[in-house]
């Protein structure tokens, strides 16, 4: 049985205490009439949850009526922008987005199938109207015949955007190497690999995976004349410049250009990485 520590037993709402000492928004419901509704439910739906809320929006509406929300901590007031955990309480289905139903689905599926916890990523909304992302975890305690749950949500806006940021500059990279007709190579010094971007590959001909990414992989597409500048390259200066022919896919060689430096080195001072562009300069 848990034991509850001493020094909690002078406090004289223990519960509200701990709540209110940790920092990540914590909601605690009581989905005992849920549970009862979703097994309701899977004693007599002929077809997926999915599909059911998906052709009547309102049986979701009545499944979420059986949610009794008990108590907020003060993070989960500040996240969603509420006056008071009153205000909150009450207006706790204004944070649910269209495009949050297929997330919600899939918290009352694990609930379903009686899953001990579940966890997602939720674009919800504040009571201000503000789009915010967080990480939603829930686990689920069972007391006799009553079932709760104790949700913790954490805001991961910050990382959601810089995410999609990222994303956009991968892809205004991607397409000025593109259009620029340069392609990128990462060779890994220590195991002697080469990795090579799709504008690489298309420049010698290839598809993702018809090259063998070793250094002799390399050494068997250079033409033998100029293998030299391999050996050159093997040295690992600090700087990439050289010039080349090298075999395409249909048999033709080709001059190219390879530019680049030294990136990364261990804790010894060692080149382990060299990054740089390739481009046809034939």
């Amino acid at each position: 049985m848990l034991q509850i520590p001493e020094f909690l037993t002078s406090i004289e709402n223990p519960t509200r205490f701990l709540l209110e000492s940790i920092k990540t928004a914590v909601v605690i419901d009581d989905v005992t009439e849920l549970v009862a509704r979703l097994n309701q439910y899977k004693d007599t739906a002929d077809i997926s949850l999915m599909d059911t809320i998906l052709r009547d929006p309102e049986f979701l509406t009545a499944l979420l009526s059986g949610i009794q929300t008990l108590s907020f901590n003060q993070s989960a007031v500040d996240l969603f922008e509420a006056e008071s955990m009153t205000e909150l309480r009450s207006r706790s289905s204004e944070i649910i987005l269209p495009e949050s139903i297929p997330r919600l689905i899939g918290y009352l599926q694990s609930l379903l199938r009686d899953d001990p916890t579940y966890s997602t990523d939720v674009a919800l909304v504040t009571l201000k109207g503000k789009r915010i992302y967080v990480r939603a975890n829930f686990c689920v305690i069972k007391n006799g015949d009553k079932t709760f749950t104790v949700n913790s949500l954490t805001n991961i806006s910050d990382w959601y955007d810089d995410r999609n940021a990222l994303a956009a500059v991968r892809t205004r990279y991607a397409l000025a190497l593109k259009g620029s007709q340069f392609g990128v190579w990462d060779f890994d010094i220590v195991n002697k690999q080469v990795i090579r971007d799709a504008e690489y590959l298309r420049i010698l001909g290839y598809r993702e995976g018809e090259l063998d990414s070793s250094v002799m992989g390399v050494r068997a597409l250079m033409h033998p004349d100029d293998l030299e500048q391999l050996d050159a390259m093997l040295e690992f200066p600090d700087t990439f410049d050289y010039e080349f022919r090298i075999r395409k896919k249909d048999g033709e060689y080709r001059w190219i250009r390879l530019e680049g430096s030294a990136c990364q080195w261990n804790q010894e001072g060692e080149k382990i990485r060299a990054v740089g562009t390739v481009r046809d300069t034939t």
